[in-house]
């Protein structure tokens, strides 16, 4: 690796990146002689090798070169001297102290001279196996001496100069320095002339103390830092070999060297200066390419050595210098082979800027998990070689030329060289351990190399990928021998043969009966003849239910000759099984035996066990030819269990059955005299063959008795007895048979068959020591007619096998390995087995989606032909054969390693006392895999002992983590091992940890917190949190109680980083200052190996929310599946962050995830903040040239400020977000499920404000796209809403605004789902969001949590009818039209009852005026909302404008002509109200119609601010009024007012766009409100409450009026009404910036009501206008207090989802109290008080010396009256608990989308009834 191919700018940025080494470097320093030499650390480390595996001669460097001419030996040898007495390292040796570390002895100079040079003659034939012999043997490194050469004569002037020397004193360059110097001292020796060598500045001993003396420092501290984030959760290459793994490292080696030819040589260049490279680092790229394809994997290493001499005086000294770098690959996402050479170019270059921390300390201070079978880091090893040949000038007289040295052991799985030869040409060489790979493969892989690297040169911009490595004339499939089967042949037919050439033979035996062919035949006949007369015939299906018995095998036969397809019912199967496979079948007609009769469903059934002889059909055996079915026909339908649980029907043909048992009879040749054991259950494929090849074939078939199957001694005496030649055993089956006593004895086997599980190399090999039976392994899906593949199992074959084949494909069928595109792999690599040929089944029954999936078309085959995909991982063999990998989708790794189980279970049968052995990878607990080993151990065993011993056998992650003891293993009714009734292990701390007490206050508190919340009395600090069952919720506790000791903050992420007591300790006592930057990124999931991940999901968190709130996300992600979530600074809770800037916190996220995540990216954002950073990051990386699949946006739509001149002053004004306070959100966040209880108010308002204006941020973000255009996004946007959440409503449509940002926009409705629902939804949506994105297809969940409800595409308009665009200026326009009209009936509703009063003096008919103006409306609301939301709202609107206009045209003409009466007022004022009841509504619910949706918060907020500073400015303006224009210039404006309105709605066309609609009607609403509030006892007592406050406070409010008018005129009124008016403004703003009561919030609603209460008794103090003002101001403040309070009790007491049926039964509490107030309170006390507070009234002179008399102190004493029994309603709640401790008796309320999930299993439960 150098950098003399640099131009001068490649130079420059490397350079640039090592900066920070170009600053002066201290001289090495020499020691003193007399000081003792230390090693160097690599050194150090080849000696702890050499240790472990003595004697391996993995670390001899040989050097053979060929010298022709005169040679002179003695100056040869005197040369060698020279060398060896200069340079220390080539005299040292390497002792042990005994205390087990080395120790260096450097012999003096003159111990060179004791160098022999031993001089052989060797013919040249020969010389190449003397020169193995001489460098084979190993080095003793404390003997010495570590140099031995030799020379070898093959002529009188050809000689080999052979040189064996130990890597522990020399490297690469070294051995270029050692020729050259030794060529100087022979020609020295030679002429006489001393050798002109420089001096040597230092020794090897000052490099080693000077580089030992740098292991501290700044320097190597950056050094660590950046290893330890580029080898962060790096996993092995795992490279398919052909020999298993030994458990520990060998290092046998051989090389093979291929041309990869000068055109490529050209194009590395070319390509590496196009893209500021060197050619190493283009070679590089395609080495990661090629063992990313070979491994599967896209993340791993490979190594790759330095020279190491960075300083100048090393350059001339032989020793160890090397170093090896770990370069890791980067091939996510699948990159062009341009974009992999710029991603390794920047990998080399930063590790070439770190390249000075020797690899032994990396390793050390990694503590890398201890794997003796392999090398740490890297398994593979890659060098560009510029010193392969001695290039320096020959020793006088003579000619250097190569000679191959040889080799004979490899430090790694494969080490690549690479070289260039003066032709030009580059060369490769591949030195490969000899116990993994066989010469063929190495030989294929480095050809792949070849063509990888030609494709990748030639179209640099194609992805890497997309090269094929295999060549045109490669085949791309393995077919079965093509044979000829009739084409007419069916089961039935070819067992009608059997039956015409042996009818008195016996067919079947079971239980000591037997039945001849003849008699099989007349019985299945009979039954056939009735199932005919039943209306049974080809197309149907018919179920068996029945044990093995002769009844079994004449129902198979019998269904089979009328042309139907059986369908087995197994009778163990659970009673929901067997009906679902009835009704999923659609079989109508039972086969059956009496006792199970009670299973089945009401289907007709036959008993066949009631069967006489009379049931035997008296035809001619071989007679005439009946109806039966055709080959395309099904034979039979098997049930195979599904992934999701629900079984899948698989028919099968006549001619794929024929096929197979064709082939099976060609292939194994049963005769007459063979048996065939038939034990497999009927409901599983194999047992088709058993049934039916023997009867095919006029062999005997013998029937084990039922549940026998399961029992290994009975199966013993049975093949004894009945001497079987033939029968099946799946592999557990045949591990427990061939444990059986004396099964040796089973004389007459001839043939074992395995299937069904993967057959174990060491019971295949018992099986053919103790049977003297062939044994061949098949392999096959219940998709295909049983088995597709055969390989026969010898002890020759097996021998050195990792693995027992599967084989070659059978007769007619074809085989084919593909990769993820669909190509053929070429042999080697893995990829997924596909089937294809006549033995495929026909689909899933009923399965039409599922069929479609796994059985599509073969684009190799013939048109119209089909391909199954198994979902097996398979590789070919170099004979044509197929290995089985497992399953694509169930591979068994930990911690990134792949575990082989059936590798444990041989290990763990071979100790004492263990007669079985199951091994399983479990997750008890999401995320936690452990490997569990199940013992049949039946005098027990030790579990210590057990692991000392497999440690001894195999690598360290082999080891289980736990060992459970049974009395046998479970098997299925096939045989099979049962796992799912294997039991979890008992959970424990673990064991293996030691247990170490707390030491320091830090780790005690931490140990006490953990004891006490995980429920463990004893721990150490090393146990780790999650594996004793923490998870997120306790993490939070935990993280709340510690933040008050940690100065720097802990946040519940830091739990998850710092899993244990030590780790959490130490960080806790870290100052904040000295942790760092934070990691926006923060990885939930357990690490995902690279082969195996699907995609990686980032998610950004709603407003307030940690990045743990995607914990249940990601704990219910499937396999594969990583979740990274963003800790957004400033929402962690119990940290004190300060919040980054929207394009700094976007920025990082984008170089994080580029940094970090390999591989497919999905995006998720929640809620504003969590959408507008999900956006903007998906839009920086597609910039970046990073892939995005998809972006999901949950619970937000895009909103945006108008940008209008006036439409953003309106907003402005109106908006209060800035008046709102803290408190308001805290109460929000807590509603979400934010935790804010355990925070100091401190911490909450950092939160909060942080919160707030990512809000803000959010909003502008989306105004910013809006208004300036958005670069589209390639990735499609998804949205998912739950239909029960506010914020999303009209997500019909909505979904379709994200075109904003893309072509392809989607929507996911969740069912009953909130705002919130990540934490209790999360299960949907992991199946969401890894499932939505990837299909075009309508989705839904089978059980309706959710489904896909819309897809919209640019471009593609929605259907919908012709109608207006909403905007901001037709919403203007209607909402002024509304308000004019609106201020006007305002103007004549305050005006008409004061010009009732004035006119009449009556309190009874203003009363009146006022009950009759609210009661008609409320009573025809319910009636109202129903038509506003069947009908169109602008015609609604039209009808009640001109119904409320024409009703005060009336009262205007009335007036005119002086005929207005009191009754004419009653009569038109009921009209009018219920006008502007529908008028209101249809207004309110068509301004979504009207405006742009995405400003629908800022146009609410306009026409509630317009409304709402109307209603405060009509009490001044109308009395100002009604003293100038009188009542009909006020009834005139109103008139006018509707003209208005009326000719704007005539003009103004409203958009076919979506309007608001109640989600329940009203009388839904209260009905549902009484139930929640009479269910939930705690609210009862306030709704009680209000109740009957209402009755004494409203009375008030009415007569505020007519008490100012007693002693005022009408101007005073309009002022009173004002400060009223600015009371309720007040208050509302108070209540905004406050919030309410942070506790207690019911007990501060009634001291409230107590301030509104003495408020209310001011009025009546004194007759002043000031006095009346002041009371009003308070009781309009007080009383909005008190609802805002009482809101707060609402929002956080009851589920959000149930808050308008509460509000609904206050309305209905309005309903019935208010009237009563207005009508019976005020008049009728008025009317009694008055006299009594006339001037001679009985109270004159007592109350009315305190508050006078005369007219209207009546009213007055009420005012006191009513207060004070408002203060005695509140103080005797004060001391009532129901009321006072409301908020310790009442709990908060549920999260609403738990009650969503409840209520949605609720429903689910529903339709499963």
């Amino acid at each position: 690796m150098t950098t003399d191919a640099l131009s001068p700018a490649k130079r420059a940025l490397l350079e640039r990146r090592l900066r920070r080494r170009t600053a002066p470097v201290a001289t090495i320093p020499a020691r003193p002689d007399g000081e003792a030499p230390q090693l160097s650390f690599a050194q150090e480390r080849l000696w702890f090798l050499e240790q472990l595996t003595p004697g391996s001669g993995a670390y001899t460097i040989p050097v053979v070169l060929r010298v022709r001419g005169p040679l002179d030996r003695a100056a040869l040898r005197t040369a060698l001297c020279g060398v060896v007495a200069r340079h220390e390292p080539l005299r040292s040796r390497f002792t042990d102290a005994g205390d087990g570390r080395p120790v260096l002895t450097v012999d003096p100079p003159v111990a060179a001279a004791a160098l022999e040079l031993d001089l052989e003659e060797v013919a040249e034939e020969h010389a190449q196996a003397r020169v193995e012999a001489h460098v084979t043997p190993p080095f003793d490194l404390a003997a010495g001496p570590l140099v031995r050469p030799l020379l070898l004569r093959l002529g009188a002037e050809d000689h080999l100069f052979v040189l064996a020397i130990h890597h522990v004193v020399t490297d690469g360059w070294s051995m270029d320095l050692f020729l050259d110097e030794l060529t100087a001292h022979y020609d020295a020796a030679v002429t006489g002339v001393p050798a002109e060598l420089p001096a040597l500045p230092v020794r090897y001993r000052d490099y080693a103390a000077w580089q030992r003396a740098r292991t501290d420092g700044p320097e190597k501290e950056a050094d660590l830092a950046y290893w330890r984030g580029a080898v962060a959760g790096l996993e092995p290459l795992d490279l398919p070999t052909d020999h298993p793994r030994p458990p520990r490292q060998t290092f046998r080696g051989a090389e093979y060297t291929l041309d990869l030819g000068a055109p490529v040589r050209t194009g590395v260049t070319r390509l590496a200066d196009a893209h500021g490279a060197t050619p190493y680092m283009v070679l590089l790229a395609g080495v990661h390419a090629l063992l990313g394809r070979y491994s599967g994997q896209a993340d791993f290493a490979v190594g790759s050595p330095v020279a190491g001499r960075t300083q100048a005086e090393l350059e001339k000294l032989i020793g160890l210098f090397v170093n090896t770098l770990t370069l890791r690959a980067s091939l996510g996402g699948d990159p062009t082979f341009a974009e992999l050479v710029r991603r390794t170019r920047e990998t080399c270059l930063d590790a070439f800027a770190h390249q000075e921390l020797p690899f032994e300390q990396l390793v050390q201070a990694l503590n890398v998990p201890r794997d003796v079978s392999r090398s740490p880091l890297f398994q593979v090893l890659f060098a560009v070689q510029n010193y392969a040949e001695h290039s320096g000038r020959a020793p006088v007289g003579t000619v250097l030329e190569h000679w191959s040295a040889p080799v004979v052991a490899t430090r790694f799985d494969l080490e690549i060289y690479v070289r260039d030869d003066p032709a030009g040409h580059l060369w490769a060489t591949f030195v490969y351990n000899t116990d993994l790979f066989r010469p063929d493969t190495v030989e294929r892989l480095a050809g792949h190399l070849r063509r990888l690297l030609e494709a990748g040169l030639h179209d640099p911009d194609r992805p890497v990928g997309d090269i094929a490595l295999t060549t045109p004339d490669e085949r791309v499939a393995r077919t079965g021998p093509p044979v000829e089967v009739a084409p007419d042949a069916t089961l039935p037919s070819l067992i009608a043969e059997s039956v015409r050439r042996r009818p008195a033979a016996v067919a079947v035996t079971f239980s000591g009966q037997d039945l001849t062919y003849a008699e099989l035949d007349a019985r299945s006949a009979a039954l056939a003849d009735r199932l005919r007369g039943l209306g049974i015939g080809p197309g149907h299906l018919v179920a068996i239910c029945a044990e093995r018995s002769l009844e079994l095998v004449v129902a198979l036969y019998a269904v089979l000759r009328v042309g139907a397809a059986y369908v087995p019912l197994d009778p163990e199967y659970p009673v929901r099984r067997l009906e679902f496979m009835l009704a999923d079948s659609g079989a109508s007609i039972v086969l059956t035996q009496r006792r199970f009769a009670s299973l089945l469903p009401s289907q007709r059934q036959i008993h066949l066990d009631d069967a006489t002889d009379d049931d035997v059909r008296p035809d001619v055996v071989g007679g005439g030819p009946e109806p039966g079915p055709r080959p395309t026909d099904p034979a039979y339908v098997i049930y195979t269990s599904g992934s999701t649980g629900r079984p899948k029907g698989v028919p099968n043909t006549h001619r794929g059955i024929v096929n197979r048992l064709d082939w099976m009879q060609r292939t194994y040749r049963l005769g007459d005299d063979d048996v065939v054991l038939q034990k497999t259950p009927a409901s599983f494929d194999v047992s088709v063959w058993e049934f039916f090849w023997p009867l095919l074939a006029g062999a005997r078939l013998v029937l084990a008795e039922p549940g026998g199957h399961k029992d290994a001694e009975y199966l013993r005496d049975l093949v004894r007895t009945e001497g079987v030649t033939t029968l099946h055993f799946v592999p557990s089956m045949l591990a427990m048979f061939l444990d059986a006593d004396g099964v040796t004895g089973c004389a007459s086997l001839r043939r074992v068959i395995c299937s069904g599980e993967e057959l174990p190399v060491d019971l295949a090999r018992r099986c053919l020591a103790l049977l003297p039976a062939e044994l061949h392994n098949l392999y096959g899906p219940t998709e295909a007619a049983i088995d597709v593949t055969a390989w026969h199992c010898g002890a020759d074959a097996l021998e050195g096998l990792p693995r027992v084949p599967i084989g070659a494909p059978i007769q007619n069928l074809t085989l084919y390995v593909l990769d993820d595109r669909l190509r053929p792999v070429p042999v080697g690599l893995p990829g997924q087995l596909y089937l294809a040929g006549v033995g495929l089944a026909t689909g899933y029954l009923n399965r039409p989606a599922l069929t479609a999936e796994r059985f599509g078309p073969d684009p190799f085959g013939p048109p119209g032909s089909r391909m199954y995909a198994t979902g097996d991982l398979a590789r070919w063999r170099p004979d044509g054969t197929v290995d089985f990998l497992g399953r694509i989708d169930s591979q068994v790794k930990l911690r990134g390693l792949r575990i082989e189980p059936g590798e444990i279970e041989a290990e763990l049968r071979r100790q004492p006392g263990v007669r079985e052995a199951a091994v399983v990878v479990r997750e008890d607990h999401p995320g936690d895999k452990r490997l569990v080993a199940y013992l049949v151990a039946p005098g027990g065993v030790d579990d210590a002992a057990l692991r000392t011993a497999l440690r001894g056998a195999l690598p360290d992650h082999f080891v289980p983590a736990a060992y459970v003891e049974l009395p046998a293993l479970p098997l299925t009714p096939s045989g099979k091992l049962d796992r799912r009734a294997l039991p979890a292990p008992v959970v424990r701390r673990d064991a293996s940890t030691a247990l170490v007490e707390p030491r320091t206050d830090t780790e005690r508190l931490i140990a006490g917190l953990w004891s006490e919340l995980l429920g463990v009395d004893t721990l150490g600090i090393d146990d780790d949190f999650f594996d004793l069952g923490g998870h997120s919720l306790i993490a939070t506790q935990v993280a709340a109680r510690l933040r008050r000791v940690a100065a720097g903050g802990v946040s519940v992420l830091d739990l998850f980083a710092y899993r244990t007591i030590r780790e959490l300790a130490a960080f806790v006592e870290q100052p904040a200052r000295a942790r760092g930057p934070r990691r926006l990124l923060n990885e939930l999931t357990r690490p995902v190996p690279a082969d195996q991940r699907v995609a990686t999901l980032v998610c950004v968190p709603y407003g307030g929310g940690s990045a743990v709130v995607y914990q249940p996300l990601a704990d219910a992600l499937p396999a594969g599946w990583s979740l990274y979530s963003v800790a957004i600074p400033g929402q962690d809770i119990g940290l004190r962050e300060d919040p980054l800037p929207f394009d700094e916190l976007a920025a990082r996220c984008v170089t994080e995830v580029i940094e970090r995540i390999e591989g497919p990216v999905v995006i998720y954002g929640h809620c504003g903040v969590g959408s507008s950073l999900a956006v903007e990051t998906a839009r920086r990386l597609e910039a970046a040239g990073r892939a995005v699949e998809a972006v999901y946006i949950g619970a937000v739509f895009p909103f945006a400020r108008p940008t209008g001149r006036v439409s953003s002053l309106l907003s402005t004004i109106a908006g209060r977000e800035r008046l709102l306070g803290n408190r308001v959100y805290e109460n929000w966040l807590r509603s979400m499920g934010v935790d804010m209880a355990e925070l100091d108010p401190a911490e909450s308002d950092v939160i909060v404000a942080n919160m707030r204006k990512a809000s803000e941020i959010a909003e502008e973000y989306f105004t910013g796209l809006f208004a300036g255009g958005a670069a589209p996004l390639r990735a499609p946007i998804v949205s998912v809403v739950g239909n029960r959440d506010p914020q999303t409503e009209f997500y019909q449509e909505r979904y379709r605004e994200w075109h904003l940002l893309g072509p392809s926009a989607s929507l996911v409705v969740l069912d009953e789902g909130g705002h919130f629902f990540l934490k209790y939804r999360a299960a949907e949506l992991a199946e969401i969001v890894t499932t939505v994105h990837r299909t075009d297809e309508p989705l839904r969940d089978p059980e309706g949590g959710w489904s896909v409800t819309g897809r919209s595409t640019s471009g593609v308009a929605p259907r919908r009818t012709s109608g207006p665009e909403p905007s901001l200026r037709r919403f203007g326009t209607v909402a002024a039209a509304q308000l004019v009209s609106i201020v006007g009936s305002a103007l004549s509703e305050f005006a008409i009852p004061l010009w009732i009063y004035t006119q009449t003096g009556s309190l009874v008919k203003f009363a009146t005026f006022a009950v009759l103006g609210l009661v008609p409306g409320m009573l025809v609301a319910p009636f109202a909302g129903a038509v506003v939301d069947r009908y169109d709202r602008r015609r609604v609107m039209l009808i009640a404008d001109a119904a409320a206009g024409g009703s005060q045209a009336v009262l205007l003409g009335l007036a005119l002509t002086g005929r207005l009466g009191i009754g004419a007022i009653y009569v038109l004022l009921v009209t009018l109200s219920v006008a502007l009841t529908f008028q209101r509504l249809a207004f309110a619910s068509a301004v979504p119609q009207l405006v742009p949706k995405r400003y629908l918060g800022h146009a609410n907020g306009v026409v509630q601010m317009s409304f709402g500073a109307g209603q405060f400015l009509v009490p001044l303006v109308a009395a100002g009024l009604l003293a100038t224009i009188g009542l009909p210039g006020i009834l005139l404006a109103d008139v006018l007012s509707y003209g208005v309105g009326i000719a704007v709605l005539l003009f103004v066309r409203f958009p076919n766009t979506m309007a608001w609609v109640r989600r329940e009607t009203f009388w839904q609403e209260v009905v549902g409100g009484w139930r929640y509030s009479l269910g939930a006892a705690g609210l009862r007592p306030v709704l009680l409450f209000f109740a009957v406050l209402n009755l004494f406070m409203t009375p008030l409010f009415l007569l505020l009026s007519p008490l100012v008018l007693s002693f005022s005129d009408l101007d005073a009124v309009a002022r009173t009404s004002m400060a009223g008016g600015l009371g309720a403004v007040l208050g509302g703003l108070l209540m905004s910036v406050w919030g309410g009561p942070r506790h207690d919030r019911v007990r501060g609603m009634l001291l409230v009501v107590l301030g509104l209460a003495l408020c209310s008794a001011v009025p009546g103090l004194r007759p002043s206008e000031w006095l009346v003002a002041v009371g009003a101001f308070g009781m309009s403040f007080g009383l909005t207090l008190a609802n805002g309070v009482y809101t707060t009790v609402v929002q956080v007491k009851v589920p959000q989802r149930y808050h308008g049926r509460v509000f609904a039964v206050n309305t209905v509490i309005a309903f019935s109290t208010i009237p009563i107030g207005y009508a019976v309170v005020a008049p009728l006390g008025s009317a009694l008080l008055e006299p009594l507070m006339a001037p001679d009234g009985a109270l004159a002179g007592s109350v009315g010396a305190l508050i006078g008399v005369g007219e209207g102190r009546g009213i007055a004493l009420l005012f006191l009256l009513l207060a004070a029994a408002m203060v005695v309603q509140v103080l005797i709640s004060l001391r009532r608990p129901s009321l006072a401790r409301f908020d310790d008796r009442v709990p908060d309320a549920m999260p609403d989308d738990l009650i969503g999930a409840k209520a949605l299993a609720e429903k689910k439960k529903e339709r499963r009834r």
